[in-house]
């Protein structure tokens, strides 16, 4: 999570703060495909979500684009090695807080897209570079209605969301101060069905900060 956030995120990981840049950072991902390894060269993150459900694994899903692809020999797959002491952080891991009230949501999701401009091609075959264009965070929670109606009225100001999730001695923290939700109604209406109230708004910049935190103690 820590080196993956930092790659995603842009900025250069201190301790447990993983900060935004305005840049991009470029990574090589290299991929065994039994027959032959590939490497994909100057890789950007360009859109990440991430996300969990009950009785699921909080999870990672990224669209990558990179610049150029290079072939290599079988076998050729460099060695890795990896901490598998460390269990998954799950949903029922998680604490939600929405508007200073801490929500028991049946989904969530955090949308980071980076926007990256994709074309510069020009006179290339491959592209020259993978800059970024914009930022935009989008939360998003799945809330039982029953529970949480006042959360239907929340589109009057900015609000503060978190979500944080803790295995053992590890936590990893997401946190925004100013997000708009706009008014969206429940859904479900049937007669054994439950009603939920999907709620989900976009992360603003406050003045003088940032539009999204990241902590992770479970550092390289």
């Amino acid at each position: 999570w820590y080196a993956l956030l930092e790659w995603v995120l842009g900025g250069t990981a201190s301790g447990t703060s993983l900060p935004l840049a305005d840049s991009l950072l470029t990574r090589y991902i290299t991929l065994d495909d039994t027959v032959d390894v590939k490497t994909w060269s100057g890789a950007v993150a360009g859109r990440a979500v991430i996300s969990s459900g009950q009785q699921q694994p909080l999870k990672l899903d990224i669209d990558v684009f990179a610049v150029d692809e290079t072939v290599g020999a079988a076998g050729s797959f460099p060695a890795i090695s990896y901490d598998d002491t460390f269990g998954p952080y799950m949903h029922a891991d998680g604490t939600f807080v929405v508007n200073a009230v801490t929500v028991k949501p049946k989904t969530w999701s955090l949308t980071i897209e980076n926007m990256p401009d994709t074309d510069r091609y020009f006179n290339s075959n491959t592209r020259i570079s993978i800059p970024s264009k914009g930022r935009k965070f989008t939360w998003a929670f799945s809330l039982p209605y029953g529970d949480y109606y006042a959360a239907y009225g929340l589109q009057a100001a900015d609000i503060a969301c978190s979500a944080t999730f803790a295995v053992g001695a590890y936590s990893l923290a997401f946190s925004s101060t100013n997000v708009r939700i706009p008014r969206q109604g429940p859904k479900g209406r049937g007669r054994e069905e439950e009603i939920f109230l999907n709620i989900g708004g976009v992360a603003r910049q406050p003045s003088g900060g940032v539009p999204i935190t990241v902590t992770c103690d479970k550092t390289p």
